[in-house]
């Protein structure tokens, strides 16, 4: 439950500095270092506490209060159970940093915040159906990590590490508030911060009546805590993608004057469509799915080796009915109506007709027959290119 982490961090740090020094499995401690081990547990054998069986009131409304802290040496993050009549330890963790890679304290903090945050929602599961939790706050004495959070969709030049601490805790704060659970971040003074104790340990005298046990106290540390909630990031992915289609819309990339030939804006979208199936395996499988339902080529798409014919074709399949969405808004509904223009099962306009064919035209290929609908100075310019028709089919 890592209740005793404060007593307990020391000698964690103690068995990792031993790995620096080289003993072998049976060599006898130095002198130094036997009496440091002596010390060590001499305080955490002055400990003695006593805690209360029942915390929580399946009657009663609670709320969960996460305190996290960094030092040098180690990251902790408590969790508090919270209703009208007190305030309890639930659950702690902690951390030691890897001795070999280097470290800033505003990084040890943002990796404590996020420890919190996934602390919150495995509690928050644990607790699902038991007792009923309305918030969550996590707190941290960091303002720089709490900015990073706050902003991190803005902040472009922050690292990968950051970046990526700052989109989980944001997708986790988005999952609780999908479950009905608002989250908010804050700032906690370190004075009042219990987590402070699991990142630099206390000796057993001094544990038994301390902050860890209860956490922050009353209202007062709201009042200073400048709360705040996170952009969800599918949210702020959602908004993207409208833009970016909302400028296709405006701007046709069919249209752009620098693909002079058919022939090198096929292979380019080929080459684009193999892009966007790579990038497409890392989304979840709902997002990848609607992706595909509305690009049916990147079904098809390979991810290496030479552009096939197939790609080249799907390749063009997907430039005609991006050049046909640009010229629906141009066309009045009445026109497609009166020429029978319908969709075909790869989402291409074609004028459908009407009268049955014969035997020998059933022989015709379709693009002879019921051809693609273009705009015609970019059908000139791009589709055509010297043929007579559009190598769609």
């Amino acid at each position: 439950m890592g209740y005793l982490i404060p007593i307990t961090l020391q000698q964690k740090i103690f068995f990792q500095k031993l790995w620096t020094k080289n003993y072998a499995w049976d060599t006898k401690l130095s002198q130094e270092d036997t009496t440091s081990w002596q010390r060590i547990r001499s305080k955490a054998r002055e400990f003695e506490k006593r805690i209360p069986r029942r915390i929580a009131d399946k009657a009663s409304t609670h709320q969960l209060v996460v305190c996290t802290d960094a030092s040098i040496e180690a990251m902790c993050a408590v969790v508090y159970l919270r209703n009208k009549e007190s305030q309890n330890i639930l659950i702690a963790k902690s951390r030691l940093p890897a001795l070999r890679a280097k470290h800033t304290i505003p990084k040890l903090e943002l990796n404590a915040l996020t420890m919190g945050a996934r602390l919150s929602i495995n509690t928050m599961k644990e607790l699902e159906g038991q007792i009923k939790i309305d918030h969550v706050f996590i707190l941290s004495d960091s303002e720089i990590a709490l900015s990073w959070v706050k902003n991190w969709t803005a902040h472009t030049d922050t690292g990968v590490l950051v970046r990526n601490r700052c989109k989980e805790i944001a997708e986790i704060a988005g999952n609780l508030t999908k479950r009905g659970t608002p989250i908010q971040f804050g700032y906690i003074n370190t004075k009042i911060n219990p987590a402070d104790l699991g990142t630099r340990g206390i000796s057993g005298s001094e544990f038994r009546d301390g902050i860890w046990w209860n956490g922050p106290q009353g209202e007062g540390w709201t009042e200073n805590a400048q709360l705040f909630q996170v952009e969800d990031p599918s949210t702020s992915e959602e908004e993207a993608s409208v833009n970016v289609a909302e400028e296709a819309e405006t701007t046709g990339w069919t249209e752009d004057a620098r693909y002079n030939s058919m022939s090198k804006l096929r292979r380019i979208t080929a080459w684009a469509l193999r892009f966007v199936k790579r990038i497409s395996q890392s989304l979840p499988q709902s997002r990848r799915e609607n992706m595909e339902t509305r690009i049916p080529e990147l079904l098809e798409a390979r991810q290496e080796g030479p552009l096939t014919g197939r790609e080249i074709k799907n390749a063009t399949h997907a430039i005609v009915r991006t050049h046909q969405q640009q010229l629906k808004l141009q066309i009045k509904r009445d026109i497609y109506d009166k020429l029978n223009i319908q969709e075909d099962d790869k989402g291409i306009f074609r004028p459908r007709q009407t009268v049955k064919k014969t035997s020998e035209e059933e022989d015709v290929a379709q693009e002879h027959t019921e051809p693609i609908t273009i705009n015609g100075e970019t059908g000139e310019r791009h589709f055509l290119g010297g043929t007579g028709r559009v190598p769609c089919d």
